[in-house]
């Protein structure tokens, strides 16, 4: 009797306490969409994300699933001029092992927000270059302060996303540095204003305290609109550190696969913040290029004249500059069988492809006119170059895609050829 009777009790308790956590449940999630807790909700979400992003921040509607959920609607991020930078149509996050009330008011405890899985849907970033600096609108979001501010005041808030995901995401960006904002050419990139739609990905992200992040891109795809150029695949692990004077930026096993074309890269940015990277005349930056395969018709998106070129080139190298100017002392090529080209390159005005001046000298090479013949589907060569078979040479290449200057030293077992030919079209 003694034992039902203590069995009745546990029982009786069990279910006082599971019926207490759900009405206590329905009575928070009423009381969290009474107007009155909303509000306080939605200025303490904006106080917060404030804070910490140093810019101005607006929240629609804040819906909170105790103890840790939470979906933040309607979130607008300004920039330094006032305008919206980023819009997040749902903010969804599942967050632990955080004390928001420590975060509030104890500033200088340590603490790490594990969010276990983010999903923005429909997201949309407006980003331009500004005429002042030619850097992002964006660039303080990442850290880009005074090399005086070394270190982090208040407390040190790491956040970690295990998983995030962008669907159908918009990213618009404009370069006010130029004058020819609003042109468009058919089937070629624009820098001056691109347009990416239909923006999906799969990544994972930390965040420490805003000035320093990295996140490993699982899966990167998107569609610019003006050009039709679309980017199938891009993977990539990328850190971005700007807690100390000596900022950079660092992409690791970038893997982009795009128009038929797949490239395989480091890059490394010393000295330089996320937003300046795009400024042309940013601090260089280093590449390691690695087994890529390129097609023509991939690179004539970027120009303003479509090359008369058909094929795929093997190439890799290393190269070192900034937007305004590239160079590399040993990049190599490889296209078919045969032909291997071995070169010292400089490339400037590289975002004016139309401006582009080339200066590429060809260093102990092997060509196969055949091989080339399949290339230059609009050039003939005379019939007797062919009996030469493959051939070694030297070479230097002056000029753009559409002017230049090629003067060739060209050996074979069948004679000796040495000229210069210039050409336009």
């Amino acid at each position: 009797m003694r034992r039902r009777r203590i069995l009745t009790y546990i029982n009786r308790t069990l279910f006082i306490l599971l019926a207490g956590s759900f009405l206590l449940g329905i009575v928070a999630s009423f009381a969290v969409s009474l107007p009155p807790v909303q509000n306080r909700l939605v200025r303490l979400a904006q106080f917060i994300l404030q804070r910490e992003l140093g810019t101005e921040v607006k929240v629609r509607e804040v819906d909170l699933g105790l103890p840790t959920h939470a979906i933040l609607e309607g979130v607008q991020i300004f920039d330094e001029q006032g305008q919206e930078a980023i819009y997040l149509g749902e903010f969804r996050l599942n967050a632990l092992t955080f004390s928001l009330a420590n975060f509030v008011f104890d500033r200088e405890e340590s603490q790490e927000l594990y969010v276990d899985y983010l999903k923005l849907h429909q997201p949309v970033f407006n980003l331009y270059k500004r005429e002042k600096d030619g850097k992002l609108n964006i660039d303080f979001l990442f850290g880009s302060g005074s090399e005086e501010d070394t270190t982090i005041s208040g407390n040190s808030l790491r956040i970690r996303f295990p998983k995030v995901s962008i669907t159908d995401g918009v990213l618009i960006l404009r370069d006010s540095t130029h004058e020819r904002l609003d042109s468009t050419f058919s089937n070629r990139i624009n820098f001056q204003n691109l347009h990416v739609s239909n923006l999906q990905a799969d990544a994972s992200l930390t965040l420490y305290h805003g000035k320093k992040w990295a996140t490993e891109i699982r899966s990167l795809s998107l569609f610019e609109d003006c050009s039709k150029f679309q980017i199938d695949k891009l993977s990539a692990n990328v850190q971005v550190d700007s807690l100390r004077g000596d900022p950079f930026v660092s992409v690791e096993n970038l893997i982009l696969q795009a128009e038929g074309s797949k490239l395989n890269l480091d890059v490394y940015f010393p000295k330089t913040t996320f937003g300046s990277i795009f400024a042309e005349n940013g601090s260089p930056g280093f590449v390691t290029l690695r087994n890529s395969n390129i097609r023509f018709e991939t690179i004539s998106y970027f120009l303003k004249k479509p090359l008369e070129l058909a094929g795929t080139v093997n190439a890799s190298g290393n190269i070192r500059g900034n937007l305004k100017k590239l160079e590399s002392s040993n990049l190599r090529l490889a296209y078919q069988d045969s032909t291997r080209l071995n070169a010292a390159v400089t490339l400037e005005n590289v975002i004016e492809t139309d401006l582009l001046d080339m200066d590429i000298r060809v260093q102990s090479s092997k060509v196969s006119l055949g091989e080339i013949d399949s290339l230059l589907a609009n050039v003939e060569f005379p019939k007797g170059l062919y009996d030469m078979g493959t051939l070694k040479m030297t070479a230097r290449y002056l000029g753009r895609y559409y002017d230049f200057k090629v003067g060739a030293d060209i050996n074979s077992p069948n004679g000796n050829l040495a000229g210069t030919v210039s050409m336009f079209f």
